[in-house]
């Protein structure tokens, strides 16, 4: 069954947490992750990024991974470099493939399909999850499907293989590097017939040759604890609520051009927002505090479920006492 259309949930206007990501991220997630050609009924596609610039003119790899980097520290995405493989981690869930049977076969065989012991994990915690949130669904009793689901949910989850961050932030250092001619020639161009440009010398745009807008770093990233331990006494008495700004002061706005001033800034600001609460965090800790107050309620079971079988047909609500719209966007 291939697939025709894409879903997305009209309610992703109100989701706090995804629209705190980059707008690349979120468009990266939308645009390209769900609308991957290979991506299977649990989620699954191969992991291509170089394959993947050729979705617009002005996505390189660089602007790729970073998206990648912030959709995997919010748990939209899931990676294994080692299969090759990328899960968009909610798509079972949130697409409803599990509400009738003929789509959860669809499911079951797209399971068999994933490489990555990880990604099967976080896809068995997924079936879980749905399970737990609708019981009513009719594919857990079903002849066909019902006995499979039984199986794949009683397989390692997370718990039991964690999964571990793939990709990492592509930070650079700050230091310029020397421009090339874009003719795949590594030697530094000759300015005006004067000298090589070299790191850190200014280059007049008169004459000067054009230089792309995307700079990657050859040396060694600093590490991003620099800013904590290293470099405390040059932020003098300022509010450490107080975001460091991105830019030097020489370019307040951002510049284009090389500038061992933005590109520590830069460093200092992005070491700033890695020591901020993770919103991960405080939404898993929203979904504990929500299951927690499931289960002391006297009217409900521990799923949050009411049974009424009093005309010998039994009726499976949800208890009423609560916002399940908690659940819905994690």
């Amino acid at each position: 069954m291939a697939r025709e259309h894409a879903r997305i949930w009209l309610d992703i206007n109100s989701d706090d947490e995804f629209e705190s990501l980059p707008f690349d991220a979120q468009g990266f997630y939308t645009r390209v992750v769900l609308t991957l050609d290979d991506l299977s009924y649990c989620g699954v596609a191969r992991w291509l990024p170089k394959k993947l610039t050729t979705k617009a003119p002005d996505l390189p790899l660089p602007r790729i991974l970073t998206a990648a980097h912030h959709l995997e520290a919010g748990r939209y995405c899931l990676f294994d470099l080692d299969t090759e493989e990328v899960l968009a981690r909610s798509y079972i869930r949130r697409d409803e493939l599990l509400r009738n049977p003929k789509m959860a076969a669809a499911v079951i065989k797209a399971y068999s399909g994933i490489a990555s012991k990880m990604l099967r994990a976080a896809v068995v915690d997924e079936i879980r999850r749905v399970r737990d949130e609708h019981p009513e669904y009719s594919s857990w009793s079903h002849k066909d499907v019902g006995p499979a689901l039984s199986k794949i949910m009683g397989k390692d989850g997370s718990a039991e293989v964690p999964y571990t961050d793939q990709i990492p932030f592509p930070i650079t250092d700050g230091q310029s590097v020397p421009i090339t001619n874009r003719i795949s020639n590594p030697d530094p161009v000759q300015i005006s017939n004067t000298h090589a440009v070299q790191n850190g010398e200014s280059i007049g745009y008169a004459d000067s040759v054009p230089i792309p807008s995307t700079y990657t770093s050859t040396s060694t990233p600093a590490p991003l604890e620099g800013y904590v331990g290293t470099e405390g006494h040059q932020r003098g008495g300022l509010d450490p609520n107080t975001p460091p700004p991105p830019h030097c002061p020489k370019h307040p706005g951002g510049t284009d051009r090389p500038c061992r001033g933005c590109g520590a800034a830069r460093e200092r600001r992005e070491a700033w927002d890695a020591a901020q609460p993770n919103p991960i965090d405080l939404r898993a800790q929203r979904r504990a505090d929500f299951w927690a107050e499931v289960r002391a309620c006297p009217d409900c079971d521990e799923r949050g479920l009411i049974e009424d079988d009093a005309n010998d047909d039994l009726v499976v609500t949800r208890c009423p006492n609560h916002d399940w719209q908690e659940t819905a966007h994690a």
